[in-house]
């Protein structure tokens, strides 16, 4: 069994270990609790209690977007971005990281990324509260039903677009879909039903979409 490290260096870590087999523990949301990835064991002391006390504080994006200073935006020098070939999405990686794959898609096939801007920096960060849905037999046409609700209030124009992109997705090769995927966004980002979504956005309101 390894030796636990004392609070102190296990709160410089920002690792937990289990109580019953030494192995590193992970974030349960379900329970709000860490828990042993190995033996299931649940932690005994709670990670809010180990870490140090701080006040988390919403900011306002358009004001912190105007005034956010330069020192309080990028990744620490040691961390750097990348871009994905495979999925096109962005990975932040420590340098530290010898094997690197992306978060998405599990592609090793990465090129260096450099953002326009750089991105702004966390102060803190609120643990992860969704679990996997898990429904019962008897609630899943009521949750079906509310899914449907939810897809019906959205935008038509998109849907229609996310319809064809997941039917193109069985036919065409990767590189063939993904430019096509990418007009079909810029088309979205620019159709009336995405500027409807952000005014009813910031007027805080129900988006009237035209479809």
């Amino acid at each position: 069994m390894p030796p636990v490290p004392p609070t102190s260096e296990r709160q410089a870590q920002g690792k937990f270990h289990c109580p019953a087999c030494g192995g590193e523990t992970t974030w349960d949301p379900s329970t709000k609790t860490l828990v042993c990835a190995y033996c299931a064991t649940p932690a005994s002391e709670h990670p809010e209690a180990l870490v140090q006390k701080e006040t988390i504080r919403e900011h306002d994006l358009a004001e912190a977007l105007e005034q956010l200073p330069d020192s309080a935006r990028g990744w620490n020098p040691k961390a750097s971005s990348v871009r994905c070939q495979s999925c096109n999405a962005i990975s932040v990686f420590e340098a530290e990281q010898a094997g690197k794959r992306c978060d998405f898609c599990g592609s090793s096939a990465l090129v260096p990324y450099q953002e326009l801007q750089q991105s702004i920096r966390p102060e803190s960060l609120l643990p992860l509260r969704i679990a996997e849905s898990q429904i019962r037999d008897a609630d899943f046409g009521a949750e079906v039903e509310t899914i449907a609700r939810r897809l019906a209030s959205a935008s038509p124009h998109a849907l229609r677009t996310m319809k064809r992109n997941f039917v193109d997705a069985e036919t065409m090769d990767l590189e063939t879909y993904l430019q096509v995927e990418s007009e079909r966004h810029l088309q979205v980002m620019a159709h009336s039903d995405a500027k409807e979504a952000f005014r009813a956005f910031v007027e805080k309101r129900p988006p009237r979409f035209g479809g």
